[in-house]
């Protein structure tokens, strides 16, 4: 597959920007964890984490990833070469086969240093409980198929027998195609193979918005093919994409997939899919369904398995349980399209935040943005930005895109609950805490109070304000950024829960007028605002010097008690400092 340039351009700039903004010395480092992040969606702080190895001396290890559901220990190694066309030196590649050994010696672990001892212990766990060991190479250049097939020879001589993923740009390129947003088959039919015209009319009670329904035995082999011939849109209407690889559930699709055996029980073990059109009519001389517009509103992690095992399948005969429903045209048909969607994943293993996309709040909350005076994209759905057309994004800009995420969060470290804005974040899609943060009441003004607030500490911390932050805080030396930026997020929430406290001091409860005021005097000259970020950061000084330098302040940070210490410094040091001042907001 051709990679085109704009990903190129993209891929590069992504990996620019966590150079920047993790102030990281060399572009590979940047690739490292951009990598990790992209392929395994992490945050940028977590890839960050799980990217801190040694540099030398520890064959090769660039990042490290558990995923206790899926029972896989990641080990990645990452190469990043001036252009994509560069042909790889593949002897580091052979020797990173070697980081296994490594991490089963405990002895040789010790002599690398705590952070290698920390994964080697975790990965010795790891494989005690279970898991199995996935050696990943993501690579910005080319390596030639004979240097491939002899590291996959080396691996597959180790007693570990792990997995090899060789991640090139073609790699990363379907899979971001994977992750896009797309448009439905509006227009489109296609026809699905039956298994010996195997297929029942469902006679159920009449539902407003649906039509008609069926259930089918569909054949494997042929879904897999027309379902791959129209991807991604085939799965438009589907709350979310095909979740990954190292999705559990979809690591035992693969397994069973696999397995001769367990393939021939494969009807029994897989729930089989759900499909909604806007018609469909059945030829029993071809043993065909006609779909139009079919969406794969559940089963996708299924289906993209097919596509993936094809192969394995051969000239086997494979049945795949499908309802297929149709719905009626308008409103109506629209409405029981996404309740056919919510419902069906609700009843498997899916992120709340993605169930709550349509929920009549959120699509308000979207409206409310976008009619402020300088409107702003709210994103309830998942890459939903990326469905605009140009001239629909031309009214927002890239710099006023907000998502429900953001917005949560945000809000919740802005209300007093900063760690947790972190560390639960599903939890804010669930009663009682979702009614709590979206509300149709509050002020969306209010909800970018918070946003624009983390957006200005968060870049505080970029290198090129070295010198803003260090006129705020003289003693923000190397060594206490380097501290910060690996619990960067963490770290912003706190600020933006400080500085909250700094305004309520100043103009006592906050309103939409008010929040307006402060955007636009940030927007216009945010340095009216140097004497409460001074308290803000002095406030934090205090608290670092208190848990001292040994001190992990990821762990730290994560301790609910430290949001109201940092409170207290911070309204023990407005007594101290009386002259500090904030700007009028008449």
């Amino acid at each position: 597959m051709a990679v085109p340039d704009n990903f190129i351009v993209r891929l590069r700039h992504e990996v620019a920007e966590y150079k920047d903004t993790f102030s990281l010395a060399q572009d590979g480092d940047a690739f490292a964890r951009w990598a990790l992040a992209f392929v395994h969606d992490l945050s940028g702080d977590d890839a960050y984490n799980q990217c801190d190895t040694l540099g030398k001396g520890d064959s090769g290890l660039d990042g490290y990833l558990l995923d206790p559901e899926a029972e896989i220990f990641y080990l990645s190694q990452s190469k990043f070469s001036a252009d994509q066309s560069t042909l790889i030196d593949p002897e580091p590649l052979r020797v990173f086969v070697g980081v296994l050994d490594m991490l089963q010696n405990p002895k040789a672990c010790e002599t690398r240093g705590q952070k290698i001892m920390q994964i080697g212990q975790a990965f010795r766990e790891a494989l005690a409980s279970g898991c199995r060991p996935v050696l990943q190479y993501f690579i910005y250049g080319r390596i030639s198929d004979e240097s491939e097939r002899e590291i996959r020879a080396r691996a597959s001589g180790h007693p570990l027998r792990p997995e090899v993923e060789f991640w090139t740009p073609e790699k990363f390129y379907r899979e971001y195609l994977n992750k896009e947003e797309s448009k439905d088959l509006e227009g489109t039919t296609i026809k699905l193979r039956m298994i010996e015209n195997q297929y029942f009319v469902v006679d159920g009670p009449s539902v407003e918005g649906i039509s008609s329904a069926l259930v089918a035995n569909l054949d494997g082999a042929n879904l897999a093919e027309q379902a791959e011939g129209h991807m991604p849109r085939i799965v438009a209407a589907n709350i979310r994409y095909h979740l990954g690889h190292q999705n559990r559930v979809n690591q035992q699709i693969r397994r069973t997939l696999d397995d001769e055996t367990q393939r021939k029980g494969f009807w029994y073990y897989n729930n089989g899919i759900t499909i909604v059109c806007d018609s469909f009519s059945v030829d029993p001389e071809t043993s065909e369904i006609a779909l139009t517009n079919p969406q794969i509103v559940n089963g996708c992690q299924t289906v993209t398995a097919l596509i993936n095992k094809r192969d394995k399948l051969g000239g086997a005969i494979l049945p795949i349980a499908a309802r297929i429903i149709s719905r009626t045209p308008g409103e109506l048909g629209t409405t029981q399209l996404l309740k056919i969607a919510e419902h069906t994943n609700s009843q498997s293993p899916v992120k709340q935040e993605d169930l709550k996309s349509n929920d009549p709040i959120q699509v308000r909350l979207q409206v409310y943005f976008a009619n402020l005076p300088t409107p702003w994209f709210y994103e309830r759905k998942r890459r939903e930005w990326h469905s605009l057309s140009p001239a629909q994004r031309s009214r927002f800009t890239l710099a006023r895109r907000i998502t429900k995420e953001d917005v949560g969060q945000r809000w919740r470290a802005f209300d007093g609950h900063p760690a947790e804005a972190v560390s639960d974040k599903e939890e804010m899609f669930s009663p009682p805490l979702y009614g709590e943060i979206y509300r149709e009441d509050r002020d969306v003004r209010l909800y970018l109070l918070a946003y624009v607030w983390y957006e200005d500490f968060w870049h505080l911390l970029d290198k090129p304000n070295e010198g803003i932050r260090v006129k705020l805080l003289p003693s923000f030396n190397e060594r206490l950024l380097n501290r910060v930026l690996r619990c960067k997020k963490l770290w912003v929430m706190h600020c933006v829960f400080a500085m909250k406290v700094m305004l309520r001091q100043y103009y006592t409860e906050m309103d939409g007028e008010k929040a307006d005021r402060i955007i636009d005097i940030m927007r216009k000259d945010p340095r009216q605002f140097d004497g409460g970020r001074k308290i803000v950061l002095r406030a934090f000084k205090q608290w670092a010097d208190a848990i001292g330098d040994d001190t992990d302040m990821r762990v730290a940070l994560k301790d609910v008690d430290a949001a109201r210490k940092w409170e207290d410094n911070l309204l023990d040091h407005l007594e101290m400092y009386e002259n500090i001042s904030l700007p009028k907001l008449s």
